[in-house]
């Protein structure tokens, strides 16, 4: 409903532009099959979905707007800050507080949200002074955001004392967690057999893969929680 009042306000006097972000969750590619909603489990995904098809509409109409699907967004580069509340905010930390981790050679997938809002900002002023010529973006890492490795590496520097365990081993753990572990509420989302955020191939070059940062990263965490 907020998006569609949006589009409402848009449409009204003064000619204006709107710019929505959207999700990859229902798809990393340009093209969308919209009809695929009923396939889709999570309300999140299904409410994202239905915004982009009346921004999409909108724009077919003549309104100035776009869509931009981001993927998982991750921690600045410049200050290591992180959403405290988001699967990856929850991941490390409830890693932390089990005292373990898990042993995963794949970096992890993520754009880190001072570079992606950049990219928005870029894309806002364009699209005030100009109509876009197409109606979707599709913005993802680039390269993995950081390995487990270095993570790893950065808990014991700051102290804490984490069991490297197999994914396998890690995960049936998790399962046996309170509720009152960040993983707890994020349980559904890990996948059973595979270290979760997995960034599709090795990469040579990391946005945040020094061990300085991920201990600021760590810091942070454990500060916002106290």
């Amino acid at each position: 409903m907020g998006t569609m009042e949006l589009l409402k306000l848009c449409s009204i006097g003064t000619s204006k532009s709107l710019l929505y972000i959207s999700t990859l969750a229902y798809s990393n590619q340009y093209t969308v099959n919209y009809n695929s909603i009923k396939n889709l489990r999570s309300g999140y995904t299904k409410s994202k979905l239905v915004a982009e098809v009346l921004v999409n509409r909108a724009s077919q109409s003549g309104l100035n707007c776009c869509s931009i699907r981001c993927g998982m967004v991750g921690w600045s580069t410049e200050t290591g800050a992180i959403n405290t509340e988001d699967i990856w905010g929850r991941l490390l930390l409830g890693c932390l507080k089990m005292n373990c981790w898990y042993k995963d050679s794949y970096g992890m997938d993520g754009i880190p949200v001072n570079l992606l809002s950049d990219k928005i900002c870029f894309v806002a002023k364009s699209l005030s002074v100009t109509k876009m010529p197409t109606k979707e973006i599709v913005m993802t890492g680039e390269q993995p955001l950081i390995q487990p490795h270095t993570i790893y590496q950065a808990a014991l520097s700051c102290g804490f004392k984490l069991q490297l365990m197999e994914y396998e081993d890690w995960y049936n753990r998790v399962l046996m967690l309170p509720s009152d572990n960040p993983l707890y509420s994020i349980t559904p989302h890990l996948p059973p057999n595979n270290p979760p955020l997995r960034f599709d191939e090795i990469g040579s070059k990391y946005y945040c893969n020094d061990q300085n940062k991920a201990e600021k990263i760590i810091r942070l965490l454990m500060r916002n929680e106290m």
